[in-house]
């Protein structure tokens, strides 16, 4: 052990002298430092106790270890300060109705991470007596109370759903093909691009449907009136060619060049025939006129007439 006096020579930097000229304040202080560190070094130097054995350092011939089963005494800071609250050394709460003796609980339990009553959850799950493996389905039986049950269920929540479907079927949009469930949304879907957009779109093909079938109406009285006109020449013409033309027997047999011959039109019929590629009138024109050949047309059997005849 070191001795005071082999500490003698040590002094504090902020004493050394910086002059000759010393006050005697500044020597009595120095002499109270040095006398100081004397009594200091004269003490048995230790560690500090965060550093030694607590069961060597610390001195407990003096206090009183605490317990749950003994109560703190008067003399306890905390038992004053529960009188100065207001306790009276009852029961805990504001009418005294608390327990009255502290939970009881191991540091284990608290190590776990358990709190109240959490130790009685535990040591009920793990009973021998509570625990039940969950039935499989194969294994559940329904019985029939339980089977009227579900089925009065089933019905229950089968006409709700209907109902509900009934209530918002007047939020649904026909032209779109969409359901809404509030009127909100309903609101919103009418006032918006999409459905204005359809609904001209929809708009647009109707007209031009009804367009279409007008003209197409139109086009089919029209060839009917030409049809008719056709058939009615065409017959016209018949007649009047097996008119002029001689019996089989008061005619000499004619050979095959002969009757070729023959079936070609003459010079004057083959001028008067024209061809036009105006239209469905012309056409007409054109097979009215071939089947005419050879036979003189009347004015009374013409085919073609003006537009205003037609239409009348």
């Amino acid at each position: 052990m070191a001795s005071p006096a082999d500490f003698m020579d040590v002094y504090d930097p902020r004493l050394v002298r910086t002059s000759e000229k010393v006050t005697d304040a500044q020597e009595a202080r120095e002499r109270a430092y040095e006398e100081s560190l004397r009594e200091d070094l004269a003490t048995e130097w230790c560690l500090p106790q965060s550093f030694a054995n607590p069961d060597q350092t610390l001195r407990i011939d003096g206090l009183e270890q605490a317990s749950i089963d003994k109560s703190i005494p008067s003399s306890n800071k905390g038992y004053e300060m529960m009188m100065r609250m207001g306790w009276k050394g009852g029961g805990l709460g504001p009418n005294g109705k608390g327990i009255e003796e502290p939970v009881r609980g191991g540091a284990d339990r608290w190590d776990k991470g358990g709190g109240i009553g959490k130790q009685e959850e535990l040591e009920w799950y793990t009973d021998e007596n509570n625990i039940e493996r969950r039935k499989m389905a194969s294994e559940v039986v329904e019985t029939e109370t339980e089977k009227e049950k579900r089925e009065v269920l089933l019905e229950k929540e089968t006409k709700i759903q209907e109902s509900v479907i009934e209530i918002i079927s007047v939020f649904k949009c026909e032209l779109c093909n969409k359901q809404y469930k509030t009127v909100l949304e309903h609101a919103q879907h009418l006032d918006s691009y999409d459905h204005h957009h359809k609904k001209r779109l929809m708009e647009m093909k109707a007209s031009f449907k009804e367009k279409r079938e007008d003209i197409l109406e139109r086009e089919r009285k029209r060839n009917e009136k030409e049809m008719a006109k056709f058939n009615l020449a065409f017959q016209q013409a018949q007649q009047n060619q097996a008119g002029s033309q001689p019996t089989a027997g008061s005619l000499p047999p004619q050979s095959a060049s002969e009757k070729a011959a023959a079936a070609l039109p003459s010079e004057e019929n083959r001028q008067a025939i024209k061809i036009g590629f105006g239209g469905l009138g012309q056409k007409a024109a054109g097979k009215k006129a071939k089947v005419g050949l050879g036979v003189k047309k009347k004015p009374q059997l013409a085919a073609f007439q003006l537009d205003d005849e037609e239409e009348g």
